[in-house]
């Protein structure tokens, strides 16, 4: 098992990277994955050339518990007592002689027959490229007519939407949504549960989606904002469970406020909106941060960003002068939990799954 130079040093523990865990190439979960594929691949192969039995093959994503070879010592140990068949004893040494053809064949007939090769080349992996499309996805449904949600319909979502695996299948699904809409297009007042069901086929989905609060009432000129009310929700709820919603975000941004920071800032958010304030700026942090520098002073660019969504100014003075004109970048997401933290919304109940 090759292991690449950069990776060799590293230990696993509670400040591991979660790229270094993710299924992408070289991370340590690819390469324990390959290991395993073809360690299970070579038994096969071994136990064909003996029995004969004719191979088949299967893709990662095809592959069932009851498609891996699965042995625990205590099978092992089973077999071999069974299978002794005496020991002999010679200047002081004891040799155990085992039946080792009918341990073979055990073997081969218990584990190995009838489980499927696995095609290595079909191992998941999730290349970092991937995780950056949401700016562009986003930019291109922009182009057709988007509106966004009324203030009760987002109100409504952040006070009971509280199930993290819905809101996560739920985001899922917007996701595929809005990639077909970035390339084809569509009608935006065609309902988003029909556009779902009817045009890209995911009934399931869709019937998911219609249990979602707001969600039926929604049109394809939605999409953008449910999804930034969703997400922003997620992630509220995720701090709220003492959980880390920003795990794939570069750690240089991560520092945490200090404690008058944090009294001045908690002071400032009660003069504002702060739904406003923790939505607008979770949507810089999970769309646009890569495109930021640590040490840049967050005022200037969470003003910048408002502008190009293109709020008005009075909105905007309201929401930046909540911010310190000292603190940086790498500061923004504890801002953000901060705000979190400061708002009604913290209290509410999330569902335990």
């Amino acid at each position: 098992m090759h292991i690449p130079e950069q990776l060799q040093n590293k230990e696993i523990g509670t400040d591991t990277a979660i790229l270094d865990l993710l299924p992408h190439d070289p991370s340590i979960s690819s390469i324990v994955t390959k290991f395993l594929i073809e360690l299970q691949n070579s038994f096969i192969d071994t136990a064909a050339r003996i029995t004969k039995e004719k191979q088949r093959s299967v893709s990662a994503e095809e592959v069932r518990a009851s498609s891996v070879i699965a042995v625990t010592p205590g099978d092992m140990i089973t077999m071999a007592l069974s299978n002794f068949q005496y020991v002999l004893e010679e200047n002081g040494t004891k040799t155990t002689h085992f039946n080792f053809q009918t341990l073979q064949r055990q073997a081969i007939n218990r584990f190995i027959s009838g489980k499927p090769s696995i095609k290595v080349q079909t191992a998941p992996c999730m290349p970092p490229r991937n995780l950056k499309t949401l700016k562009s996805t986003k930019a291109k449904v922009k182009q057709l007519q988007q509106e966004l949600l009324s203030v009760s319909q987002m109100k409504s979502i952040m006070e009971t939407a509280r199930s993290v695996s819905d809101i996560s299948r739920a985001l899922a699904t917007l996701k595929v949504a809005a990639e077909f809409l970035a390339v084809t297009g569509g009608d935006p007042k065609h309902s988003l549960i029909d556009y779902v069901r009817n045009e890209l086929r995911m009934t399931a989905d869709a019937k998911h989606l219609k249990d979602l609060p707001v969600v039926p009432q929604t049109q394809l000129k939605h999409i953008l904002s449910l999804w930034q009310v969703l997400s922003v929700r997620r992630s509220v709820l995720l701090v709220q469970m003492n959980q880390n919603p920003f795990l794939l975000v570069d750690k240089r941004y991560q520092e945490e406020l200090e404690a008058t920071e944090r009294e001045n800032l908690k002071k400032a958010l009660s003069t504002i909106n702060i739904d406003f304030f923790i939505t607008d700026l979770h949507e810089l942090i999970v769309v646009t941060l890569a495109d930021y520098k640590p040490e840049w002073e967050i005022v200037e660019i969470f003003k910048a960003y408002l502008e190009e969504e293109e709020k008005e100014d009075n909105y905007i003075e309201k929401l930046i002068s909540t911010l310190s004109p000292h603190l940086q970048m790498k500061k923004v997401i504890s801002v953000w939990k901060t705000a979190v933290q400061t708002s009604k919304l913290y209290g509410c109940n999330y569902k335990h799954e």
